[in-house]
């Protein structure tokens, strides 16, 4: 006891003593009190070195050489997955590694008895379980006096997050690499500290270009340098980014970007660096403007056209009305724009012209009078519907056109003929065929046979006697071709020396063989034109309506018009 009342630890030691007046004692008193306070600063820091091994996920191991044995601290045994049971040996060790790595481990192992050298190695482990971990160890060789080695002390450090960060930086800094989009970073200065090999082509720079003598600013239009200032650092210092369009100069002129800019922050929120990422959407701008131009275009020709025109899209709601339609239903198109037609239609009474509406929804072309009250007195209208088709060829709406019929019939027939009618011959094209067909048939083709018609050897009336003659000649061609069928079947040439008959209600594949026999004959009787006699031929390919399409049909005929020009000319097949 102190005598100011503490107590203080001693080491007491009483050995006895020969006096002259007997046996004595010596007391030894030692203050423990430094002693006391280093061992437990030592338990503390030992504490403090575990618990900064386990954060830190490294922890201690020996190979004792002269025994084998092997020490591993708690934390090696976490990292292999092996609990305090395990009794480590060499081999046992080696084995928790891959085969390249086992060989590797054991060449640093030997090199460093050797030479007394640190050695050091990243690889991966696989645990009892079957985790993969990747490690790095770290080892060192101590000799004894006589240097002999002694022992091998080391560490083994977890380090798979840390190779899992570098594996994503390293696919990151691929997809950088080989992206066609430009990026360009910056640091907080504005100073190019990153080019992208997309970036540096774009501007002409080779890849060892120094590219930290720019400014951000440098490749910049003045536009796009006044919105950096005004609006795109201010939001990214707002919110850390900024998404838009903007224009760039690179080495061919100014291109028109896809642009997002991202701030980088340090721990306290500072931006240390800026990221531009840039796609080159000049193509898109250039379309977008030719589509608006487009549909300026459009837009002016619906309202120059005194008929009434109106889109609806697939689900029966307004796309478009025009000021005809406007005055038509006594309604602005901004209350009309958007509505369900069904609700327009039943409001003015005209229910009954639903029918036809769904059958242009499932893509079928309308057309049909409809007698309106239009300005107090009762007129009779044309009205056809036309279905718009995706470009997967799936309904997608139709256009409506409402005219006059007292007024529309002529121009109707000229829109037709120019629009569906051969210019030559008068016949249906191709065009006016297929619409025709589908207005006919819908996507079922029943009851109607069609001939696809070759003729032979009109190429050599054309060489001989030249393109006037052959443009007679096929005039004279079509009007044979007329007087063979009824005037509800149809013909058309679709295209060169190409004809088509559709035989309506007919689907006895004798009677459209003889049809054909016909064609054949009609073509091969010698053309008088111009004073010249023309010989010529044809050959045809029959197909009869089946549960197929309308448009397989055709396909069908003229896989059997091959069949029969390979069977030699003027021949039904």
């Amino acid at each position: 006891m102190h005598r100011d009342g503490h107590e203080v630890p001693v080491e007491l030691s009483v050995v006895p003593l020969s006096t002259a007046d007997g046996v004595g004692a010596v007391g030894f008193a030692r203050n423990l009190s430094f002693r006391r306070s280093i061992e437990r600063e030592r338990g503390a820091n030992e504490d403090l070195l575990q618990r900064i091994g386990e954060l830190a996920r490294v922890g201690a191991w020996t190979v004792d050489l002269r025994s084998d044995v092997i020490h591993w601290a708690p934390i090696v045994r976490s990292i292999h997955g092996v609990g305090q049971d395990f009794e480590p040996t060499l081999p046992s060790v080696i084995e928790f590694f891959e085969q390249d790595a086992q060989r590797r481990l054991i060449a640093a192992f030997e090199h460093g008895t050797k030479t007394g050298e640190t050695w050091e190695i990243e690889a991966p482990l696989t645990t009892p379980s079957g985790v993969r971990v990747w490690v790095r160890a770290i080892g060192k060789t101590e000799f004894d006096k006589s240097g002999e080695p002694l022992r091998v002390v080391g560490a083994l450090q977890d380090i798979t997050a840390q190779k899992i960060a570098e594996e994503s930086l390293k696919v990151l800094t691929e997809i950088l690499e080989i992206t066609p989009i430009l990026v360009v970073q910056a640091d907080s200065k504005g100073r190019v500290c990153y080019m992208n090999p997309a970036a540096r082509k774009s501007l002409g720079f080779s890849a060892s270009y120094d590219v930290t003598q720019h400014l951000f600013t440098d490749f910049n239009t003045p536009e796009t340098t006044v919105r950096y200032r005004s609006e795109v650092m201010p939001a990214v210092t707002r919110t850390g980014v900024w998404v838009g369009e903007s224009t760039v100069r690179v080495k061919d002129g100014v291109i028109a970007v896809d642009h997002t800019v991202l701030s980088h922050r340090d721990p306290t929120g500072t931006p240390v660096r800026y990221t531009a990422m840039m796609r080159d959407i000049s193509a898109e701008v250039r379309a977008r403007a030719d589509l608006f131009r487009h549909q300026r275009t459009l837009s002016s020709v619906a309202e120059a056209i005194p008929d009434v025109i109106t889109v609806v899209d697939r689900d029966g709601c307004y796309e478009f009305v025009n000021s005809a339609f406007e005055k038509l239903m006594g309604t602005s198109r901004k209350a009309i724009v958007g509505q369900k037609i069904s609700d327009l239609m039943r409001q003015h009474g005209l229910s009954n012209l639903m029918r036809y509406i769904q059958k242009a929804l499932a893509g079928e072309q309308v057309a049909f009078e409809q007698v309106l009250k239009l300005a107090g007195r009762e007129r009779t209208m044309l009205i056809t519907l036309f279905p718009r088709r995706s470009e997967r060829d799936d309904p997608d709406g139709y256009i409506a056109v409402l005219g006059d019929v007292t007024d529309q019939r002529q121009r109707e027939s000229r829109l037709i003929k120019l629009s569906q009618r051969d210019p030559l011959t008068g016949l249906l094209n191709r065009h006016g065929l297929e619409s025709r067909l589908q207005a006919m048939l819908g996507s079922q083709a029943q009851a109607v046979a069609v001939l696809y018609i070759d003729l032979d050897r009109f190429k050599a009336v054309n060489d001989t006697f030249g393109h006037p003659v052959g443009d007679l000649l096929l005039k004279a061609v079509a009007g044979r071709f007329r007087d063979l069928v009824r005037p509800v079947d149809l013909v058309a040439r679709i295209g060169g020396d190409e004809f088509v008959m559709v035989l309506v209600g007919v689907s006895d594949s004798a009677v459209a063989q003889k049809v054909g026999e016909k064609v054949v004959a009609a073509a091969s009787d010698p053309f008088a034109l111009d004073g010249r006699v023309c010989h010529i031929g044809a050959s045809v390919g029959v197909a009869c309506a089946t549960e197929s399409k309308w448009r397989e049909l055709m396909e069908r005929a003229d896989a059997a018009l091959y069949i029969a020009k390979a069977s030699g000319r003027g021949q039904v097949a």
